[in-house]
């Protein structure tokens, strides 16, 4: 196990690929080959966190292994972006996907996430600082960086490999972090701490007390529901009554060895309108009758645009700025503004509702 020091200014955030014996259908990316054979891949982040903020926040799309530098194996996805509160993960690692993968050498880990992270600092300032892209690929509102990964995994035996971010080794230049990234071997469990989970999947094998939660790549786990488990809609105000084929989100303590999530929550995934929304992007057209402009979308965090462009709804509640400190309006907004835009999202329509908007000089 990897040991995480708290020091003064240090934030590490591991993102822990344990592998785990046994074998499954399903895996992403390009087959690769080379160890032979098929191994179970757990996929976790845990973090180590100093005093000195009380939430950082990166958004993270996904993570890829290579034998070759060449052909990746994707191990993790989110196209919608999964943002991680690190601060939260000072105590525990939290399993994030649970996927097969070739049993092979891996040489290269390659790590996609915002090309923003945000500090809140314990009096409550949010600085939202960019990432160097000269450190990594840069594309449509992300950076990927490919570190070395020196990781054996072997169908019948438990292998892990941690990636760090470090940010006691982070260096400002020109208002831009450039961060630093290593890699070895371990699972980076937190002395004394505790796993979480949070996986999506559809419900098989359905009891009042249990259920097993299959993950679109095959591999299964099983999950413990409690008289404390909260069972909830995405859909405000509706009623859930859990059923086997529904696809659910599920939340709780992990055991890792007898791959089971005792539940504290079952979300039913069947989100209409989805509170916490944001979009950046360029502007393609503005109906200012209408207080409606067109995004054609960049980066999206926790939602997934069905198409390139999302409606964006103004109201006279919407706060317009131009750069961080002057007041803007509508009639600011023109064809090829690039904004950011923070509100809700309704999945139905492709309508995100802005509380704010962020027009960028």
């Amino acid at each position: 196990m990897t040991v995480m020091r708290r020091l003064a200014g240090f934030i590490a955030a591991a993102i822990v690929l344990a592998l785990s014996a046994g074998c499954g259908s399903g895996g992403s990316g390009t087959s690769l080959t080379g160890g032979g054979g098929r191994a179970a891949l757990d996929v976790y982040v845990t973090d180590g966190f100093s005093d000195q903020y009380k939430q950082v926040l990166a958004t993270l799309f996904k993570i890829e292994l290579s034998t070759d530098g060449t052909n990746y194996q994707t191990v993790f996805e989110d196209t919608a972006g999964r943002t991680l509160d690190l601060a939260s993960l000072s105590s525990t690692s939290e399993l994030l996907a649970t996927v097969t993968v070739p049993a092979a050498n891996y040489t290269q880990a390659r790590i996609t996430f915002g090309d923003h992270i945000t500090l809140v600092s314990n009096s409550g300032t949010n600085t939202s600082v960019a990432v160097d892209s000269s450190i990594g690929t840069a594309a449509n509102g992300q950076v990927a960086i490919t570190v070395s990964t020196p990781a054996k995994v072997q169908a019948n035996q438990a292998n892990a490999v941690t990636v760090d971010f470090k940010l006691a080794e982070f260096q400002l230049i020109g208002g831009k972090v450039r961060p630093s990234i290593s890699c070895g071997l371990g699972r980076g469990d937190h002395p004394g701490g505790g796993h979480t989970g949070h996986l999506a999947g559809t419900i098989t094998n359905l009891t009042d007390t249990i259920f097993t939660l299959q993950s679109k790549e095959g591999r299964t786990v099983t999950v413990n529901l409690t008289s404390s488990t909260t069972i909830t809609s995405g859909q405000t105000g509706a009623t859930v009554t859990l059923a086997n084929g529904q696809n659910v989100i599920v939340e709780g303590t992990l055991d890792p060895p007898t791959a089971t999530i005792t539940a504290t929550s079952v979300t039913l995934n069947d989100f209409v309108t989805i509170n916490r929304a944001e979009a950046r992007g360029t502007i393609a057209s503005v109906d200012t009758a209408a207080g409606t402009f067109v995004l054609t979308v960049r980066r999206a965090e926790h939602i997934q645009p069905t198409g390139g462009t999302v409606t964006v709804a103004t109201t006279s509640s919407t706060v317009i700025m131009k750069g961080r400190h002057q007041q803007g309006a509508l009639t600011d907004l023109t064809v090829g503004s690039v904004v950011e835009v923070v509100g809700t999202f309704d999945t139905t329509t492709q309508t995100l509702t802005a509380k704010g908007v962020g027009l960028h000089p």
